[in-house]
């Protein structure tokens, strides 16, 4: 399915990505289902690293996403779907700061990566 280095290389690193968001999901799961008082600040704290995590490893992938593009011409389908789920995710980090990915920027919405 995915044979282009640079490809395998986005996949690869867009993991760590997934894996906090991941993280992020089961603390605010927390927020909404158990969490006692006196645990609020400390895990809103948490929250806010691990966004801010995101959104450092998401604009990290900024020129592995630009190279893909260049090699665009190369690529299957399943590849270029990356690419454009990869550049959409660019956007909606770098634009609208959205370090989880699911605003509507440039005709992208809620684009994420699944492998």
């Amino acid at each position: 399915m995915f044979q282009n280095n640079t490809i395998l290389e986005i996949i690869q690193r867009y993991r760590v990505v997934w894996a906090v968001g991941h993280a992020s999901s089961v603390l605010n799961w927390d927020f909404e289902t158990y969490m006692p008082s006196e645990g609020t600040l400390a895990r809103a704290i948490a929250d806010s690293e691990l966004s801010l995590l995101q959104q450092r490893f998401t604009l990290s992938l900024k020129e592995l996403v630009s190279q893909a593009e260049k090699e665009s011409q190369s690529l299957n389908d399943e590849e270029k779907g990356i690419v454009r789920v990869g550049g959409c995710k660019q956007r909606d980090t770098q634009v609208l700061g959205d370090a989880r990915g699911n605003k509507i920027q440039n005709g992208c919405v809620n684009a994420s990566f699944r492998n």
